[in-house]
């Protein structure tokens, strides 16, 4: 291991750092970077690594800038060992045939990557549109899957051995201002830097999502951010003076403007570089940022999709689709199809999801493949496969239980961590939008969060007290000790 200074890489997009420390180190090497977003400390800065791919929530890229770490390069030459080799190769070999004959069935994800999903949200009234005010968005049409892959693929972009290839390759040619190659968009992407900002232009989408990896942010954050100034300025609370620009829904070169101006945090970027939260509560309106613990809302609409809502306000990270996404059930039906409006067994299932979530993220195992292929289609999403599978690699004895119990007792460390930051049980909620607004359309039309109906059963099932602070006997059965936290 060795350390070496980076005065010459400070200051330079994703794609230039990663180009220059291949060049010095070893062209098969690995980046993990940030853009000049994470050396100047901005809320949503991301780390990247291969310039496309991002650890984009929470403003993990901040962290790195904080350390004045620019990256860091790995180079490994040596054999990966499994416990069981043979019934590891017999096991991957099962699960693939799983993929290829259903790819073969006929795969949107295979076929458009996450971008066939704004249909889906859109059809059910859940699509953030205008900063939230509504779930449906009029131009849906021109940010679909088809568009992107009829105008801009080039190839998809599988990881390392997967049929499904739910990446995308992508480049954009004309007009000009949108021009530029990449991966993506994905659909967290088109959601906030497309319908949430009113924008039905997929070229200016995937333009826009091209800059947030080369800078180095989170593109819902970024998005989320910036609706919610449109939203603002639109009602008359930020002065279009303050931001030095007309700035309205639909505009996508002020998007495009606002996302440099917030990397370098420039001029009115330096103030949406702290997040809608922040920004909103400059203002007196903080109502207007969609956030659960500062953090932006992902591309659900919670009030037609129930158990978001919780998981939304329950997440240790803030708001965050991946923290235990059940809109596998209540959006797509995967394994099973949750009725998305009712709240009967929500508290469950986001437990349940929490944990698994945590699990797979612990394990470094994709959600989509874990979800679909390692846990069992039963009504209780057991993670029976995921045993099986770390059992073989690792030579533990794992069962679905005890991978279960391991998510519950990290999520619950992680819940002691955010308790003793300063976290209360307050922080587990929602905007007044979510709670007190209903949708004015779609299917969900009349619906808001019932959050104060599923809040006391989740804590309850985690084992934590009315305020949501979890009981010795928790900790307890868990073998956590609460002086040690």
């Amino acid at each position: 291991m060795e350390i070496r200074p980076a005065e010459h890489l400070w200051g330079k997009t994703v794609s230039e750092t990663e180009d220059a420390l291949l060049e010095e180190t070893d062209p098969k090497a690995r980046v993990a970077c940030i853009g000049p977003s994470g050396e100047r400390l901005v809320k949503m800065a991301s780390i990247m690594n291969d310039k496309h791919r991002a650890a984009g929530r929470s403003g993990v890229g901040a962290v790195m800038g904080s350390k004045n770490l620019k990256a860091v390069v790995i180079r490994g030459t040596q054999k990966v060992e499994l416990a069981e080799a043979k019934q590891m190769r017999d096991l991957c070999r099962t699960v693939r045939q799983e993929v290829i004959a259903d790819v073969k069935k006929g795969s949107s994800l295979h076929e458009y990557g996450t971008a066939y999903v704004p249909i889906v949200t859109n059809e059910l009234g859940i699509l953030p549109t205008y900063n939230f005010q509504t779930g449906v968005f009029e131009d849906v049409e021109g940010i679909t899957g088809v568009v992107l892959t009829e105008k801009y693929l080039i190839q998809p972009k599988p990881c390392f051995g997967c049929p499904i290839a739910c990446g995308r390759h992508t480049r954009v040619e004309g007009p000009e201002i949108y021009s530029g190659e990449g991966e993506g968009p994905e659909y967290e992407t088109i959601a906030a830097l497309g319908s949430a900002c009113g924008i039905g232009d997929m070229a200016a989408i995937t333009k826009a999502n091209y800059l947030c990896n080369d800078l180095g942010m989170d593109t819902i954050s970024v998005g989320m951010t910036i609706s919610c100034a449109m939203e603002m300025v639109e009602k008359g609370i930020l002065p279009a003076d303050d931001v030095g620009r007309p700035l309205r829904f639909g505009d996508a070169e002020a998007v495009l403007d606002l996302i440099r101006q917030m990397a370098y945090r420039e001029g009115f970027g330096d103030l949406l570089a702290e997040g809608s939260y922040r920004l909103a509560e400059k203002y007196e309106h903080p109502e207007f940022s969609i956030t659960a613990k500062k953090q932006e809302f992902p591309g659900y609409d919670p009030r037609g999709s129930k158990g978001m809502g919780l998981l939304y306000a329950t997440s240790n990270v803030g708001a965050s689709h991946m923290a235990g996404d059940l809109a596998y059930m209540e959006v797509f039906g995967t394994p099973k199809k949750l009725d998305p409006l009712t709240l009967e067994r929500k508290p469950w299932y986001i437990k349940h999801f929490e944990d698994l979530f945590t699990v797979i993220d612990a394990a470094g195992l994709c959600v989509f493949l874990s979800i679909r292929y390692l846990c069992d289609a039963d009504y209780e999403v057991a993670p029976t496969r995921m045993a099986e599978v770390l059992s073989l690699a690792t030579g533990a004895d794992y069962t679905a239980e005890s991978l279960m119990q391991a998510g519950d007792r990290i999520y619950t460390l992680e819940r002691m961590f955010l308790i003793r930051a300063g976290f209360t049980g307050a922080d587990d909620t929602l905007p007044k939008r979510m709670l007190e607004e209903p949708l004015p359309e779609g299917p969900a039309k009349g619906h808001v969060v019932e959050l104060d109906v599923m809040l006391p059963e989740f804590y309850q099932l985690r084992g934590w007290d009315e305020d949501g602070v979890p009981t010795d006997a928790k900790l307890e059965e868990l073998g956590l000790a609460r002086q040690s936290l």
